[in-house]
This record gives structure tokens, sequence and C-alpha cells, in this order.
């Protein structure tokens, strides 16, 4: 699909930075794939589409007005 790049994240927090960290990968545009507990830790893999540098998405429409 044209050039749009999926970029991957994975993060390993304490229980108590769950949520902050879920809420601050939320509002940066990140989409959540999976959470696991690990028996000690969580482990967060995010994931975020980047459109082509011209900002015009796969399909080749550029934002709107």
């Amino acid at each position: 699909m044209g050039n749009q790049k999926t970029e991957w994240k994975m993060i390993q927090v304490d229980g108590d930075l769950v949520e902050k960290t879920l809420t601050d990968l939320t509002n940066d545009d990140w989409d959540i794939f999976t959470v696991q507990y690990t028996g000690s830790t969580w482990s967060i893999i995010a994931r975020k589409f980047n459109k082509e540098k011209s900002g015009k998405n796969s399909i080749g429409f550029g934002p709107r007005a």
C-alpha cells in the first residue's frame, strides 16, 4: 500500500506505570497492539502507521481542508 510504513515499539514497565504508559502512547498516536504480564513486569507492544512524506495517505488523498 504505497509508502505507508509501520513503526513498532516494545516497552517493559512495572505495574504502577502501566496506565500512564498506555495513556502516553495513545496520546502520541500509537495503537496498542498487545499488553502482556510476564510475572514481574508488563510488556506493551504498540504500532504507529506513518504516512509518506508528502502528507498524503496510501490512497493518494491529502489532508482535509
